[in-house]
């Protein structure tokens, strides 16, 4: 016989069906966490946002810096573009390709890549990298006007020069009013002696002082008389001098416009390798061809362009003129006319302003240094032109700052120096 089921008593049992349930009176058991899904070989990590955006900042330095030295180099614009986007970009995939890709190889190689290209480039392009990345960051400033794009070449400038020693980029300096040193202020010549006092012994009156000097000749040293002349820019010499010196007078010699007693006149001018002032010698020295300017004994006059190389004082008791070597000594009286500048100011849409400046080197004998002012629409510049061989020329082209308006400049030398010649 069946047991009978009273249909009031509770089923302790729990439904049958489906052996998903549980009793009613069963604690509730406590859900464990879903088990984390492992990572497939081979599928790759992606980095973080953040430091993705970091790791495109050396990428984007190396393209403006190559985008800058393309277009200094006269690139046009979307050339320069592909270009630096092409030499910044395909190294990086090919070093991430090396791990397939992964996130984290190619971050790395986002970074490495441009670092080494940034400091090796001194050895591709010496001197432009600091240039290059002005230029690049003032190109991309372009569409934000004149303002920010000079804002942006300076500061890529300093990011330039921030990456350490190489050539600078040569800037002009600025000068109001022009404060340059001389040339060979520093250095004394080889073929000066030592400075030293130089005491002239000298015939005539206070006011017509005849005084003797030697002077170098094409093949041998003269002794003449000059009057000692302070109010004579030039040194003057008669043409029977010269051509009793062996010096001829070239057709094409420069020739400069003076006043004299006689009126204004107009004279070649001739370069003497050397005067002698007793034991002291002033290489390179111009000399005006002028047949007035002799007076009985004398062959012409001792003019401002030897005489300003000391500081002179008179001793009429003992009728001496004293010269003491100045500090400064200058030769540009000497080296002006010998010399034709000649300069080309170029202006780009970044604001870039580049001088060409040559100097055309008419004299027998080598300048060693010219410094130049040039003066723009505000404000002027000091450049300095070096080693003009003599009938020759030199040029330098170096960078004005930039946004300076310099449409119409003028180039206008301040001090010059000869290079030495030896003693004989």
């Amino acid at each position: 016989m069946s047991e009978e089921h009273d249909p009031w008593e509770p089923d302790w049992e729990g439904p049958k069906r489906g052996g998903g349930g549980r009793s009613p009176l069963s604690s509730p058991q406590p859900s464990s966490p879903p088990a984390r899904r492992p990572r497939p070989a081979g599928e790759r990590r992606r980095p973080g946002p953040l430091l993705a955006l970091l790791s495109l900042l050396p990428g984007a330095l190396l393209v403006l810096t190559l985008l800058g030295i393309g277009l200094r180099h006269g690139a046009p614009a979307w050339q320069a573009c592909v270009g630096a986007v092409l030499l910044t970009v395909l190294p990086v995939l090919g070093l991430g390709s090396l791990a397939r890709n992964h996130g984290l190889v190619l971050l790395a190689a986002m970074w490495v890549w441009p670092a080494l290209a940034l400091l090796a480039m001194p050895t591709w392009f010496p001197g432009e990298r600091a240039a290059g990345m002005s230029e690049g960051c003032a190109w991309l400033a372009m569409p934000l006007g004149e303002d920010w794009t000079g804002r942006a070449g300076r500061l890529g400038l300093r990011m330039g020069e921030l990456l350490g020693e190489e050539k600078p980029l040569v800037v002009a300096t600025p000068i109001e009013p022009i404060q340059t040193p001389a040339p060979g202020t520093e250095d004394t010549p080889a073929s000066e002696p030592e400075p030293g006092i130089v005491v002239l012994p000298y015939e005539g009156d206070g006011s017509s002082m005849r005084v003797q000097v030697s002077i170098d000749g094409p093949d041998d040293s003269h002794q003449i008389q000059l009057l000692f002349d302070t109010g004579a820019t030039f040194t003057t010499l008669d043409r029977g001098t010269l051509l009793g010196f062996g010096v001829t007078i070239p057709e094409d010699a420069p020739r400069a416009r003076f006043q004299t007693a006689n009126g204004p006149m107009e004279s070649p001018m001739v370069l003497l390798d050397r005067i002698w002032l007793g034991e002291h010698a002033i290489d390179g020295v111009t000399v005006a061809v002028c047949d007035d300017c002799s007076q009985g004994e004398s062959a012409g006059l001792l003019g401002l362009n030897v005489t300003k190389q000391f500081d002179v004082s008179m001793d009429h008791e003992l009728q001496e003129i004293v010269l003491e070597p100045a500090d400064v000594v200058d030769r540009l009286l000497d080296v002006t006319h010998w010399l034709d500048l000649g300069g080309e100011v170029s202006t780009w849409a970044t604001g870039r302003v580049e001088l060409e400046l040559t100097g055309q080197n008419r004299a027998p004998r080598k300048i060693r240094q010219v410094v130049i002012e040039v003066e723009c629409t505000s404000t002027s510049f000091s450049v300095e032109l070096d080693d003009i061989p003599a009938l020759g020329s030199a040029s330098t082209r170096l960078e004005l700052p930039r946004g300076v308006k310099c449409g119409s400049s003028r180039l206008v030398p301040r001090t010059a120096a000869w290079a030495a010649l030896p003693t004989r």
